[in-house]
């Protein structure tokens, strides 16, 4: 699954060859067709003018990178104190080499869009698509993710980023996720993913932990003691449940409850994500693979990838509710027993 990275241009327009029709191809992009036709493809420059413009802002970059790399040795050399200072050389070295990067190299490279960008366009759209939806692009923003460490959905790190935000209610329950990336203290990243809560309508207390077998599931914590389900052999197989309360954990995993999470599966494309309860909430971690990430990665604006991966991502949590309900998300009808 796609994450939040999608840099998209800023005022760029597609690339050569790239389509800028719309064809739906999942349920929940049913009647975006039209929404693009109608509030994206008519605000998209056209090749021509995307390729003129971003030359423009690459030439003016790399002519005011070059300008003041020029500046600083002029004044340097007419500067005869600093002219015969090593540490003034050293720093205007340094300086140069900061100006070169900024403005020579990162040239070539096209600015990630904001509000008024095409990434805005298309955000306004998924947000006509799914009334309701708030979003919000919040990259490097803190992170608290306590509740997800204190069940053992995640691992705990010096430093949580949200990259983006985006919250709905669906059937009668609200959700909020965001895609979140994990620092340790190496600025390695164990987790880069999104994160679920989505309210459980039926009251509970103490925190259940709903782990996978294959992922070497272990008890998050002392207070935690297993949790032993039955007449249900597919959750079984999947998940070893933990509890602070195993009756809590009995009464709140029935039947229609492990179904649901053994049907996560096919809704989150194999994802090996964990689950767990706690606070009103079913929490989820979702760790997604790097070479699903979504984005341009040679700068090139694509509207109709980046809409399909935008409302992919969008629909995860509205899925997991459709499925929480005994609904398939992709007929609207009720699942078939199992």
């Amino acid at each position: 699954m796609p994450g939040d990275r999608d840099a998209v241009p800023d005022g760029n327009g597609p690339g050569p060859g790239v389509e800028t029709v719309f064809v739906e191809r999942t349920a929940f992009e049913r009647g975006f067709a039209k929404i693009f036709e109608a509030s994206v493809a008519p605000r998209l420059p056209s090749p021509a003018e995307g390729r003129e413009g971003t030359n423009r802002r690459r030439a003016g970059r790399a002519a005011f990178g070059a300008g003041s790399i020029a500046l600083l040795w002029a004044g340097l050399w007419f500067w005869e104190a600093g002219r015969g200072h090593l540490g003034v050389q050293i720093a205007a070295g340094f300086a140069t080499l900061v100006l070169a990067d900024l403005f020579l190299r990162r040239a070539r490279w096209p600015r990630t869009g904001s509000a008024g960008s095409p990434r805005g366009v298309l955000v306004e759209a998924v947000r006509a698509h799914a009334p309701g939806l708030v979003y919000q692009h919040v990259a490097g923003r803190r992170l608290d993710h306590d509740r997800f460490v204190a069940l053992g959905l995640a691992p705990r790190c010096k430093t949580a980023l949200v990259e983006g935000f985006f919250a709905a209610e669906r059937r009668g329950a609200a959700f909020r996720a965001v895609d979140a990336e994990f620092r340790d203290e190496r600025r390695a990243a164990p987790f880069r993913g999104m994160l679920v809560e989505i309210a459980v309508p039926r009251p509970f207390s103490g925190l259940v932990a709903v782990l996978r077998r294959r992922d070497g599931a272990a008890p998050p914590g002392a207070a935690f003691k297993p949790v032993k389900t039955a007449g249900h052999p597919a959750f079984d197989h999947m998940f070893q449940v933990y509890a602070t309360e195993t009756d809590e954990a009995a009464r709140l995993l029935d039947e229609s409850a492990m179904t649901a999470l053994t049907r996560f599966d096919e809704q989150l494309d194999g994802a090996p994500f964990q689950a767990g309860f706690a606070f009103g909430h079913l929490l989820l971690a979702i760790p997604w693979d790097r070479a699903d990430e979504a984005g341009a990665g040679d700068g090139v604006f694509d509207p109709v990838g980046d809409a399909h991966r935008l409302l992919a991502r969008i629909a995860v949590p509205f899925r997991l509710v459709d499925t929480l309900h005994g609904i398939d998300p992709e007929t609207g009808g009720r699942y078939r027993a199992r």
